[in-house]
């Protein structure tokens, strides 16, 4: 077996677990406090990279300003997948979304449904 990517689109999971390891880095004891807080100290992302929507960057972390408070989280893509998952405090609740198809086409919908789906799972603002 020959790996044509880097370790950072490496993992092989699931959206089920990938998004019970996010919650667990958000509600459990999984990391200390202290981590958590420098993991969510972020700073402003430039415009050179603000085609991921985030505002802030952290030790690995993106953070985006939402209708819904703050959304904690990281993505990535590969040849044609993508994968993002977010976590929001305020609400206590997790989203991770996979999608596969041409690669062109895959950052507008990851879009749509990073903006989207919170409406659907909270409610209108």
């Amino acid at each position: 077996l020959t790996m044509y990517t880097s370790p950072a689109a490496g993992i092989v999971t699931t959206p089920y677990d990938a998004m019970l390891f996010l919650k667990g880095v958000f509600t459990s004891s999984l990391l200390q406090p202290s981590t958590l807080e420098e993991l969510m100290d972020t700073v402003a992302i430039t415009d050179e990279i603000s085609d991921i929507n985030a505002v802030g960057y952290g030790l690995g972390l993106m953070a985006w300003s939402t209708d819904y408070g703050f959304a904690y989280g990281h993505g990535g893509q590969v040849w044609g997948d993508r994968s993002d998952g977010f976590y929001f405090p305020d609400q206590n609740t997790t989203i991770v979304i996979f999608v596969n198809g041409a690669y062109n086409n895959i950052g507008k919908i990851m879009s749509e449904m990073r903006d989207g789906l919170p409406n659907l799972i909270f409610g209108s603002n």
